[in-house]
């Protein structure tokens, strides 16, 4: 990626048999996609489909969820002949949304997660959690002048996320340096942790080789769609304790970046390497799902992208390509699931209520909104609608569906 400031760190050392992924000491409530151009693409996907478990996402050079098979009134005949032709699905090929933004309609596509799932409540399993989830998430948009999308794609997906956060000044960060001089400047992959987890302290550190492990991906997913057979996870030492004890008892937030691996090197991207340097001096979790493998062609004939290492971002491995059940969000969510500890998705945890009349708290559990702690009172017998000062929130009488409530499976 541009504007990736050079970095002190290692590729991860060849290990001969790849470690079986485990739970790790993960804070579920920090947990960020990132990527660059078709990662990116893939990035925002997941942030908005697992929204519920992604707490904010660095989108470099990336379009707008399920922008690239959605037709728009500007779009040209050959656009429409060329979905035809691959059955429905996009490729990078003739990629609307990067090539021409000037045609995509933002308004349409913000309907698409607010309705398709039967939201209030969400009634398709494995489709995309609760919108209400993306309202206090956090997102890094970076689009750099040498990179393919045409001026207009990044800010397609700042109009998107608009429309879907609560604070959109505080909530998206948009850079676009006017030349490839300044993005060399710009430590985008920093500028985009210090935004997204809200760490103005964030700094880039050196990676230790023996903190990278290969993890075995095969047990993730059962068709040849396009993922090597191991991964990447680099886990800093004071991460590495899974018991409450010991340097590792804070847990640590999670940067989930997809790559396109070229065993046997396994040479990873400039910018994978310098989250690894901000991984191992701030204490961060770096989970890097491995494409680039075998496609099963004459399942997926129209699987050109993927064969050549990139994520299904066009519907090439199946139409509902955005949706959590699809074959390569299925496979890279199992795998945050079981970094996170969490076998299945999230659900807002029943209260007792207080008896009519109290004011007194009966609990005060940590709520994770979009990858900040705060704190949430039960008041007239419901969890209510938090209006933040601070740390603590005062309760309203209104009762509404929030957050993930878990700390550790706990609450205090």
């Amino acid at each position: 990626a541009a504007a990736v400031a050079a970095a002190a760190a290692h590729s991860p050392r060849e290990r001969t048999t790849p470690v079986k992924l485990a739970e790790l000491n993960v804070d579920p409530a920090l947990v960020i996609a990132a990527g660059v151009d078709n990662s990116a693409d893939f990035a925002h996907q997941f942030h908005i489909a697992f929204s519920a478990s992604v707490s904010g996402a660095c989108v470099f050079s990336g379009q707008p969820f399920n922008c690239a098979t959605t037709g728009f009134a500007g779009d040209t005949q050959e656009w429409h002949d060329a979905i035809a032709k691959l059955n429905g699905s996009a490729s990078s090929k003739n990629d609307h949304c990067k090539a021409t933004p000037s045609v995509v309609d933002i308004g349409s596509l913000v309907d698409y997660p607010r309705r398709h799932c039967g939201q209030n409540p969400v009634a398709i399993q494995d489709c995309f959690d609760d919108v209400n989830y993306v309202k206090h998430s956090r997102s890094f948009l970076y689009q750099s002048p040498s990179e393919g999308a045409t001026a207009g794609t990044i800010e397609n997906v700042d109009g998107l996320l608009a429309q879907m956060v609560l604070d959109p000044a505080t909530s998206i960060k948009v850079v676009r340096p006017a030349s490839t001089a300044e993005a060399a400047a710009i430590d985008a992959p920093g500028e985009c942790l210090r935004h997204v987890l809200d760490d103005a302290t964030l700094v880039p550190g050196a990676a230790v080789d023996k903190n990278w492990w290969t993890f075995d991906q095969r047990e993730f997913f059962t068709d040849q769609i396009g993922f090597q057979d191991a991964g990447f996870v680099y886990v800093p030492s004071r991460c590495e304790d899974m018991n409450g004890e010991g340097p590792g008892s804070s847990p640590c937030p999670l940067v989930i970046r997809p790559d396109t691996c070229a065993p046997p090197a396994r040479d990873l991207s400039a910018d994978t390497l310098q989250y690894a340097a901000y991984a191992e001096a701030n204490g961060l979790v770096l989970l890097t799902p491995c494409l680039g493998g075998d496609v099963d062609q004459a399942k997926f004939p129209h699987a050109f992208d993927v064969a050549e290492g990139r994520l299904d971002v066009y519907g090439q491995l199946d139409p509902n390509y955005v949706q959590q059940s699809a074959p390569h969000m299925r496979t890279i969510g199992a795998m945050m699931r079981r970094v996170v500890g969490s076998p299945s998705p999230p659900s807002p945890r029943p209260v007792q209520p207080l008896a009519p009349g109290k004011s007194k708290p009966l609990s005060l559990c940590p709520l994770f909104l979009g990858g900040r702690r705060v704190c949430l009172r039960v008041c007239g017998g419901s969890w209510s609608q938090p209006a933040v000062t601070g740390i603590l929130c005062v309760a309203t009488p209104s009762t509404v569906q929030c957050g993930w409530q878990r700390s550790r499976g706990q609450c205090a």
